[in-house]
């Protein structure tokens, strides 16, 4: 199964009809922040790749990874700002908080990760932008990107732990 976000804003409904006949292709629809000039954007899952001025025509490249001329470089995603998610212990902190709520999750749907995350910030009084960012990070290595909602459903509950622990597990003691 290959699992791709795209952009919901740049794709239409026609884009699901030609690709029912794929059938181990799942399509999460998202919006993406902060790679505006790529557009159109999509994300592969699989290999965690961003690929950008993606048409019709070549998404299909892209679902089968052979569309390395339109990986994005990681100097368009990568932000200076975005390293604090990183170096600073009160983020990491909030991944970990949230990494034991993401295991209890029965429900592993959009709505209910969105309440999730709600609650979650209510209950530590934590900023949602925050969290967001600082999960995005552990998650993509970036804060720009899919939105976390749609990140979490496309990676899926077990992928999803795995990045986070992962991505704890190397920082751990380091900073």
């Amino acid at each position: 199964m290959v699992t791709i976000l795209i952009d919901q804003n740049n794709y239409d409904e026609s884009l699901e009809k030609d690709l029912k006949h794929y059938s181990k292709v799942k399509i999460v629809k998202t919006k993406f922040i902060g790679l505006d000039e790529s557009q159109p954007v999509v994300f592969r899952v699989q290999d965690s790749t961003f690929y950008e001025n993606v048409t019709i025509d070549r998404l299909i490249d892209v679902i089968a990874g052979h569309a390395d001329d339109l990986k994005i470089q990681t100097s368009k995603t990568f932000d200076v700002e975005s390293n604090k998610y990183v170096i600073e212990l009160k983020y990491r902190q909030i991944v970990s908080k949230f990494l034991s709520q993401l295991t209890k999750l029965q429900d592993y749907n959009s709505d209910a990760i969105a309440k999730e995350i709600k609650t979650f910030c209510k209950e530590n009084k934590f900023i949602e932008k925050e969290v967001n960012e600082s999960l995005k990070m552990s998650l993509i290595k970036t804060i720009k990107g899919p939105l976390l909602v749609d990140l979490l459903v496309g990676y899926g509950k077990d992928e999803s732990i795995r990045l986070i622990k992962k991505h704890l597990d190397f920082y751990k003691g380091r900073y």
